[in-house]
């Protein structure tokens, strides 16, 4: 087909350049009839055959079909399709989607064949069909150079020279063929093409043993449900109808169950048969279930930076925490199982990598997580993916038939790394699959190497979130403070509660802002010399800022001041960096909360000179602790719930003590707005919080060499 495709396209340019275009329709094909693959179309009666005789299709999508061909490759818009079938009359975009899919179904009665419509996302569509030219079938008349008129003897001259030409070009077109065959064994030559078309949620997709069919995750009946889409007729069918949200799909290679996340009254992981509907319960604080190859066991992960592994048996349906045997780990996440039941590979970074850290290991990245192997068996893990940074709550899979890990990198695209099977560790450098500006996530490998994977079309932005009369945070009056970005992290309050410094990713590193709360207009705060700021925090006359750099190989902590309109750094100079316990002081300065972890878990602590320390919570996962305006309240993020959300306690500041048990006064999981593990952090405001939150608004795509 590359071989044709060359020599047609050689064939037609000679042919126009002689003045003989207008022969060409008929020479390839004829004046009514368009043969393509085992079909054809007749542009007069507007019929479509296939092998088996005519498929049946409606007038208007015969008329979108007709359209397509007669423009053949050329991307052609919605309007252009809607002026040349509709001819003006007011129909929606749907119109012209269903349409499509009517023609792909018809089309799909052959293998393939569906594929003869490309759609080009933002764009339009297209029809695509490369054929060699076939002379019509006449009976042959000798014919000498004499007997043609001077016109038809420069005509066939010129199609003489085109012939020698052509031979040549054959010869490297076949060279050309074949570095194109090895080509395509690379990974990076995947057609990438859009599956879902919604202004909604479709997220988390999984592929059955075919390929031809998808599970995944879509809000199309109104709650977040599990679908199955058909990909040979582009039909889609709701599979589960839970009153509570699911999310984190995933399915067993026998392709009878199901692991899920559900946000039901007992949230948490479930497992679910598709065949007969029995529903196991899991865990209530894992997160991103995965089958093992056996389809035996199950491994997720719990949440927070100092998250940790676990598998539940499907057969003696008991949860063991995986032993990772590197404390230096944390973020812990996203297990994908290797080639085997023993084997896996995860998502974290090194705890403190200092620069001198740095410096010593090449292998270790400043800025991103990276991809971990471990034997299940009790070796320690292993670097799979040195050097290279992955975003980590884009996610990962495995490919066991090419032994290839598919991830998301920092530019948030997808990549792919081959990796030796009985080690994990990467050979080469990674091949980059997508080239993106908004968040793609979650890729899932099909049988035959190809990738399906979500776009995210939500952005990450601050929101003010007022209290209600109880406390509780009303999320049905939020208001966005921020836009335009894909990130927002660790926002910090300034002493007079007049701006908001915050950082945000801009495709190659990650920038300061900072945030008028008066006037409610923000901006990024200069140098952008392309290195990463990130985590700043105020001095307490709030005019400097001390934050996070990373340079190269390098890291390190520094601090500036702001000028006189708060717009640029200036006299920035590096800082001491060394560790120190984060107490959070009450506002009379007389309490403080402090957060300490092991061994994966957490407890908050209150210290006070005259009583001392002691726990105020239970044993589980915390972040960001802060106090209300008047000392009379705290506040903090938990993941006990399942997701990330806030929580409270009352205080009474006169005898010290804390006067209620913890309280979730947010359920961002239940929302269409979600408080991931990186972008944790809020402000405190006497009316109301200031969060990060991520619109959860996204569609799915696939990546393929077909």
């Amino acid at each position: 087909m590359f071989i044709k495709g060359i020599c047609s396209n050689v064939l037609g340019k000679y042919m126009l350049e002689t003045d003989i275009s207008d022969t060409v329709e008929s020479f390839v094909h004829g004046a009514d009839i368009f043969r393509f693959g085992q079909f054809q179309f007749d542009f007069e009666a507007q019929r479509l055959l296939g092998p088996q005789g005519e498929i049946p299709l409606s007038l208007k999508s015969a008329s979108v079909l007709s359209y397509l061909i007669r423009r053949r490759g050329h991307v052609v818009s919605k309007d252009e399709i809607f002026a040349a079938v509709w001819k003006g009359t007011a129909v929606s975009d749907d119109a012209i989607v269903q349409r499509v899919l009517d023609v792909r179904k018809a089309l799909s009665s052959v293998p393939g064949g569906q594929n003869f419509i490309r759609t080009h996302p933002k764009r339009g569509y297209e029809f695509f069909f490369v054929e060699e030219p076939k002379p019509p079938a006449e009976e042959a008349t000798p014919v000498t150079l004499l007997d043609l008129p001077v016109r038809s003897k420069r005509r066939l001259q010129i199609f003489a020279l085109s012939g020698v030409v052509i031979g040549a070009l054959v010869i490297v077109a076949a060279m050309l063929f074949l570095h194109e065959r090895r080509m395509r064994q690379e990974p990076h030559d995947l057609k990438v093409s859009q599956l879902t078309f919604r202004s909604g949620r479709d997220d988390y997709p999984a592929f059955d043993a075919t390929g031809h069919r998808l599970l995944y995750i879509s809000d199309e009946g109104g709650t977040p449900n599990v679908w199955l889409l058909d990909r040979t007729t582009d039909e889609r069918q709701q599979m589960t109808h839970s009153s509570a949200p699911l999310s984190e799909l995933d399915w067993s290679n026998g392709g009878e169950w199901i692991a899920y996340r559900s946000e039901e009254e007992k949230s948490g992981l479930y497992v679910r048969s598709l065949i007969t509907g029995q529903v196991i319960f899991v865990a209530a604080f894992g997160h991103h279930p995965r089958w093992s190859p056996s389809g035996t066991q199950l491994a997720f992960h719990s949440a927070g930076e100092h998250g940790a592994l676990y598998i539940w048996n499907s057969q003696t349906q008991a949860v063991r925490k995986v032993d990772i045997r590197d404390r230096r780990l944390v973020n812990i996440s996203w297990p994908v199982w290797g080639e085997n039941d023993n084997s896996i590979y995860f998502i974290a970074r090194v705890l403190g990598a200092s620069s001198s850290m740095q410096r010593s290991s090449e292998n270790l990245v400043s800025l991103g997580h990276q991809i971990w192997y471990l034997d299940t068996g009790g070796k320690a893990p292993i670097l799979s993916t040195p050097g290279i940074g992955v975003l980590r709550d884009g996610g990962l899979d495995y490919d066991r038939k090419h032994s290839q890990l598919v991830f998301v990198g920092l530019d948030r695209g997808l990549w792919r790394s081959q990796v030796a099977p009985k080690t994990g560790i990467a050979q080469g450098a990674p091949v980059q699959l997508t080239l993106t500006t908004q968040g793609h996530q979650h890729p899932r490998v099909g049988p035959q190497g190809e990738v399906a994977f979500s776009a995210s079309l939500g952005q990450e932005a601050l929101w003010s979130i007022p209290f209600q009369d109880d406390g509780s945070l009303n999320e049905g009056r939020m208001v966005r403070l921020t836009d335009s970005a894909s990130s927002v992290r660790g926002p910090a309050l300034s002493p007079d509660g007049r701006h908001v410094a915050y950082f945000i990713w801009q495709g190659s590193r990650f920038e300061l802002w900072l945030l008028d709360m008066e006037t409610h207009t923000y901006r990024s705060i200069e140098p952008n010399d392309g290195i990463s700021r990130v985590s700043p925090e105020w001095s307490s006359d709030g005019l400097s800022l001390t934050y996070t750099v990373f340079s190269d190989q390098s890291r390190e902590l520094r601090r500036a001041r702001l000028n006189d309109n708060f717009s640029r750094l200036v006299d920035e100079r590096k800082v001491d960096g060394s560790a120190q316990e984060h107490k959070v002081l009450d506002p009379t300065g007389r309490y403080a909360l402090l957060l300490r972890e092991q061994n994966g878990e957490g407890m908050l602590y209150l210290q006070s000179r005259q009583q001392g320390e002691g726990s105020i919570t239970p044993l589980g996962h915390y972040a960001k602790p802060a106090w209300s305006s008047d000392g009379r309240r705290i506040y903090f993020q938990s993941d006990a719930s399942g997701w990330f959300d806030i929580w409270s306690m009352d205080f009474d500041p006169a005898t010290g003590k804390v006067m209620t048990s913890p309280r979730q006064i947010s359920h961002f999981g239940r929302s269409s707005y979600l408080l991931s593990d990186n972008n944790l952090g809020f402000i405190v405001q006497p009316h109301g919080l200031v969060v990060p939150l991520h619109e959860d608004l996204s569609a799915l795509w696939i990546a393929n060499g077909q």
